[in-house]
This record gives structure tokens, C-alpha cells and sequence, in this order.
């Protein structure tokens, strides 16, 4: 389910998670992919809700058990 709904993601909101799973904060994702921090924290709450996770932390988790 997770695999699935992340590869059907924007490819630009996959960076997004990706990056941050690494431990980059919003900030510094908006400087790496030239877009605002609001966009940024937008991309991640939006893909928390897609997957139906509870928070920031179960994101990073799911990412990491896919190891992308």
C-alpha cells in the first residue's frame, strides 16, 4: 500500500520525502529544490495524509523500510 501511493506521488514530492527522511528540515529541502519551506511542509503533510500516517516521524519511518 505505502510502495504504491508513494511511487504514484508527484516525482518532486517523493524528492521532497526522500530528503527528508536523510534529516534535512524544510528549509533546507526548499534551498536543495528551489521551492518555498510552505510548499515543502505542504508536500510532507499531504503525503502523511495520503499514506494515513499519524505524523512527520511515521513518514521517515515507512521511507526508511522501503529504503529509498
Amino acid at each position: 500500500e505505502f510502495r504504491r501511493v508513494l511511487f504514484r506521488s508527484f516525482p518532486k514530492e517523493l524528492e521532497v520525502v526522500k530528503l527528508f527522511s536523510r534529516g534535512y528540515v524544510a528549509r533546507e529541502i526548499a534551498d536543495i529544490l528551489g521551492k518555498s519551506a510552505n510548499t515543502v511542509s505542504a508536500q510532507l503533510r499531504k503525503m502523511t495524509k495520503r499514506l494515513k500516517l499519524k505524523s512527520n516521524r511515521d513518514l521517515i519511518k515507512v521511507v526508511h523500510s522501503m529504503h529509498l
